[in-house]
């Protein structure tokens, strides 16, 4: 059954990671699963570091 690009959409707004997996639509659902796993963790780590370097600016001053 083919979803419409409609749904497509609202599904990609509501995760974001999920745009991703489709875009990797000739992995299996493994190589899928770490994909996204891989996206979650370089996310969480980008913001990790955000978070630090704001911290050391608000030291600094």
């Amino acid at each position: 059954m083919k979803r419409s690009a409609k749904m497509k959409r609202r599904r990609m707004e509501k995760h974001p990671v999920a745009s991703y997996c489709s875009s990797a639509g000739s992995y299996s659902a493994t190589s899928r699963c770490y994909l996204e796993l891989a996206i979650v963790k370089r996310c969480r780590l980008h913001k990790l570091i955000r978070q630090r370097v704001a911290i050391a600016i608000k030291i600094q001053q």
